[in-house]
This record gives C-alpha cells, sequence and structure tokens, in this order.
C-alpha cells in the first residue's frame, strides 16, 4: 500500500541505516511502481474534469511516464498545444492509506509498550506524522497551490525550474502540469555532470533550499532523486510538492543557529541548538 512505499522512498535515502542492496532495491520505488490500468484512469479524469479524454486533450498518452505510490503521471497535449503532464491519483487510495495507517498505528502501540526503542523513538509519533503528511498528499489541489508558491519562491534561481500549474485541468484527484523535458538525476553520467558545471548546480539547489527554510518558512520536503531532473537545457527541475513543510519565525531562527554553529565547528553549540529544538525522552541523558 501507499504508506509503505512512501516509507521505502524514504529508507531508500538513508544508506547510514541500510546496507547498499537495500538502498539499490528500495531506489526502484522512488519512480517504479506498478500502474493502475489505462480505463481506470481514463475514467477518474473524465469523472473529476467532467468531458471525455478526446474531448479534453489532442493527445493522451495511455502508457505511463512514472508510478509512485498514489498516482501516476501520463504525457498529454491539450487543445490549444501545450504539452502537458497530468498526475491522476489512483482508484481506492483513501481507503488502502487508512488500513496502512491502522496497521501502522497498531506496530507502533506494540513497539511502544514492549520495546525500549519503541519508546526512545517515538514510534506512534512518526505514524501520526506520516498520517498527516499522506492525508495532505491525497488533495492535489494542496499541491497545485504548494507548486505555485515554491515556483515563486526560487524565480530568481536561474539554473532551478517549478512546472507550471494548469487550474483549469486540476482538481483533488487530477493534477496537470507543464511537461519538463528531462532526465532523473539518477540516469546523467558523471562526465555529463562535468561539463555541466556540477559545482554551480548543486550550490544553487542548497541555496535554495536554505532559502525555503530560513527566509520563506515554506519547503519542499520530499527531494528524493526521482524528484528531481535534469532537464534538456541543463537547469534542475524540482517535481512533487505534495509533501511540504513549515517553520514558524522561531524555528527558522533556531535553524540559523545551528548551521551557523556548524560552518564554525562548534560541537557543543550545536548540541545545546539541537536540544532546545527537540522534545527529549525522559529516560535520555
Amino acid at each position: 500500500g501507499p504508506c509503505f512505499i512512501k516509507l521505502g522512498q524514504l529508507l531508500s535515502t538513508r544508506p547510514d541505516l541500510l546496507p547498499k542492496d537495500y538502498i539499490t532495491a528500495l531506489s526502484r520505488l522512488q519512480n517504479t511502481v506498478t500502474p493502475v490500468s489505462s480505463e481506470k484512469i481514463t475514467a477518474i479524469i473524465e469523472s473529476e474534469l467532467g468531458a471525455p479524454v478526446d474531448e479534453l486533450f489532442q493527445v493522451f498518452d495511455c502508457e505511463p511516464l512514472a508510478t509512485a505510490s498514489m498516482a501516476q503521471v501520463h504525457r498529454a497535449i491539450l487543445r490549444n498545444g501545450d504539452e502537458v503532464a497530468v498526475k491522476v491519483q489512483g482508484p481506492g487510495g483513501r481507503q488502502r492509506i487508512e488500513i496502512d495507517i491502522e496497521i501502522l498505528h497498531e506496530m507502533a502501540r506494540f513497539a511502544t509498550k514492549y520495546t525500549s526503542f519503541g519508546k526512545r523513538y517515538g514510534f506512534l509519533q512518526i505514524v501520526r506524522e506520516l498520517e498527516r503528511s499522506l492525508t495532505q498528499e491525497l488533495d492535489f489541489q494542496l499541491e497545485a497551490d504548494s507548486t505555485r508558491v515554491i515556483g515563486k519562491q526560487l524565480s530568481e534561481f536561474q539554473r532551478l525550474t517549478v512546472p507550471t500549474v494548469y487550474d483549469d485541468y486540476t482538481t483533488r484527484r487530477v493534477l496537470t502540469l507543464s511537461f519538463i523535458h528531462g532526465r532523473h538525476l539518477a540516469d546523467v553520467s558523471r562526465a555529463e555532470l562535468d561539463d555541466l558545471d556540477s559545482p554551480t548546480i548543486a550550490t544553487e539547489l542548497l541555496s535554495a533550499y536554505l532559502k525555503q527554510m530560513v527566509i520563506d518558512g515554506f519547503f519542499h520536503c520530499d527531494p528524493h532523486p526521482g524528484n528531481i531532473f535534469l532537464t534538456d537545457d541543463n537547469r534542475l527541475a524540482l517535481m512533487d510538492f505534495g509533501m511540504v513543510g513549515r517553520f514558524d519565525a522561531d524555528q527558522k531562527d533556531r535553524i540559523i543557529m545551528l548551521l551557523l554553529a556548524f560552518s564554525e565547528r562548534l560541537g557543543e553549540r550545536v548540541a545545546d541548538t539541537y536540544l532546545e529544538m527537540i522534545e527529549i525522552p525522559e529516560d535520555v541523558d
């Protein structure tokens, strides 16, 4: 189900926790999940947008470009000739998430009650956060709003881009975005990256995320490699804003203090700042 796919995606970015073979296997979940049939996808689009697919689009490719935990993406061409990517939420997603979350809650309650590490790592809180974020992801209107906001935030970065939202073709279960030609970063060779002045691109990407977090307080919080493209014009395209985070003024200040302490190599200050940002379990010294 979607929750376990999402957990697998998260773990695929943590080589500090899992062996390399596990990371390689779980990385397939970043953009390769079993697709929903074209008949079901077409029915969802027609129900959501209120018209037959052949009236909405000049061309609609029934073969998905990518499949993810709760949705899949199809290439299409609008009646005005614009090339777009249509993200469609699969059938029964909400019910599957509710079942998955119920299972995870039961596992977390068991681990918390009967194991020391279950209490230490706050499994119940982790499941509650997962439930909240996945519930947000079920509403593509929220994702459309986040895409617009982050697009404005990053407009000053010449080497980054964000898709444009087509409001008339977007609902809670269908999200239509401008089509971005490019490749996943994993498909780009080291030699190609060296030719592209990759240090400058990486610096801009890092600067963009720092701006989102410590200036804007509104940031993309699902930047695994499946959600970052290298475009044909050698920019980085950030994709999939179903999961976003928010920091208030106090949290932004603490993040800045944490980063400054890191940059100055002040270990004790890093620890003190971090401890002020978190809830410390009673059994931890």
